[in-house]
């Protein structure tokens, strides 16, 4: 099936927003509206926090020893907090000047490549560099000053190699336990799988020399590995509808640059955005929570299990039993009517809000290393919005998501007009292509048109 969230999406239409489906040998629960999706992953999160273990994924994670697919106990939680040492806001403030460079680095090549808009540059393959450069600077120390580096260019390949295998899934996960282990295409499938996961774990996080200084726990490799995978790809598929939806609806542009343009140097210049300005730019921010409202890029995320009988929606949910989290239904739930609607003025404050001067918004800043609580860690980027998930197993990287879509979106905007690439459009298609991350089917050829009367790059920084 090749579009497996549109198949759920029009079930849910026919069935309701929770409904339960026999995937041959397994249940399945999906669920369509958030006050089914807050009650399993917040109310019942215990209950709720096992994942689905799916063949191709617990080879990619031996098991389930990493991060993603370790099953809800002691174990994972240490996972979990090693994550979280290198992720909280915190923790993540000593690498916001690197977030920078990289965001301005970024803007430059679109400048030199795209000749003064009279190139369309395909950003989807752009940003997948530029996201693996940045959660490989943070998580493993390794920084590629060249975006076209073979040993990036190789993890990138190995990445895309995964997603594609498991991004579907396939009938053996639905199969009893003698049906896969008979099934004639396992090893191929296994040797198919590994490679890529080896050739990632050998180039990046294999320290280079004496054997004796590698990595000594295979969680630790595995963890840093699911740091690499999810924060590449998710945060670069966002990156890519943004800018489609910007092409699409100029209109938001011109909101965007007009809130931008206040930010000024000493000389009177306009310059570009940095972390520290995030406070005071709500429209860039409500464009990037619109972003993650309309296309959430894992519109069914990872698979949760059912580790006990439990309850939800008032129905009775056994034990073993997947659930499936319908995102797109799950935010029309909350929105009735929004769809694929880009509309940023829907997060500032009061619903019909209309001017971008406003001092308050509801997207707030992530930046300055609030603590929070232990459920949301006082991200406000999370209210309504489940892109990157809820509850317990609520993705860790979010903090330095938001940091990376803050600081392109800002400068890009700051810097270029957003034109289709395509010759003979305006817009570029909304069709997609289905995978553990969503893209446009189209890809995003983008024309990126110099504004005028800004610094220098690099200058005029706080």
């Amino acid at each position: 099936m090749s579009a497996p969230h549109k198949a759920l999406q029009a079930l849910a239409r026919e069935l309701g927003p929770v409904y339960m489906l026999r995937l041959g040998a397994s249940k399945a629960v999906v669920v369509s509206d958030e006050a089914t999706a807050r009650e399993a992953l917040i109310k019942r999160g215990k209950d709720f926090s096992g994942r689905f273990p799916t063949r191709l994924w617990w080879i990619l994670s031996e098991n389930g020893a990493n991060m993603a697919y370790a099953q809800y106990g002691e174990g994972w939680r240490k996972i979990r907090r090693a994550a979280h040492k290198i992720l909280t806001p915190l923790a993540l403030s000593s690498m916001d000047a690197r977030l920078e460079e990289e965001a301005v680095r970024l803007v430059r090549h679109l400048q030199s490549e795209g000749q003064g808009g009279a190139r369309a540059i395909e950003m989807s393959k752009l940003f997948r560099r530029y996201a693996a450069n940045v959660i490989s600077s943070k998580a493993l120390g390794v920084s590629y000053q060249d975006l076209d580096d073979p040993v990036l260019t190789s993890v990138l390949n190995a990445i895309a190699d995964m997603f594609r295998l498991t991004g579907v899934g396939g009938i053996e996960d639905y199969l009893g336990e003698g049906a896969w282990t008979k099934n004639f295409l396992v090893k191929g499938v296994i040797e198919l799988i590994s490679a890529p996961k080896e050739l990632l774990i050998t180039h990046i996080l294999e320290p280079e020399g004496d054997p004796e200084d590698a990595l000594p726990f295979n969680r630790i490799k595995l963890l840093l590995a699911d740091l690499v995978m999810a924060g590449t790809d998710s945060t670069a598929g966002t990156l890519t509808w943004l800018v489609v939806l910007l092409v699409n609806n100029p209109e938001a542009q011109r909101k965007a640059h007009a809130e931008l343009d206040k930010l000024r140097d000493a000389n009177g210049n306009r310059r570009l955005p940095v972390l520290a300005d995030i406070d005071s730019l709500p429209y860039v921010r409500a464009i990037i929570k619109e972003t993650l409202r309309a296309i959430p890029v894992g519109p069914l995320g990872l698979p949760h299990m059912c580790t006990e009988d439990s309850q939800i929606g008032g129905y009775f949910i056994p034990a073993g039993t997947q659930l499936i989290l319908n995102v797109v239904d799950i935010h029309e739930s909350i929105y009735p009517g929004a769809g694929t609607e880009f509309k940023p003025e829907r997060w500032l404050t009061g619903a019909q809000a209309t001017s971008t001067t406003s001092s308050k918004s509801a997207v707030k800043s992530t930046v300055k290393g609030q603590s929070g609580d232990a459920e949301t860690g006082g991200l406000d980027i999370l209210d309504g919005v489940y892109t990157f998930g809820q509850g317990r197993r609520m993705c860790p990287g979010v903090h330095l998501a938001y940091r990376e879509l803050f600081l392109v979106t800002s400068q890009m905007l700051s810097a270029f007009e957003l034109q289709c690439g395509v010759p003979g459009k305006k817009k570029i298609g909304m069709e997609e292509v289905f995978g553990l991350a969503v893209l446009p089917k189209e890809g995003a050829h983008i024309k990126f048109v110099p504004r005028p009367g800004l610094a220098p790059i690099g200058a005029g920084k706080k």
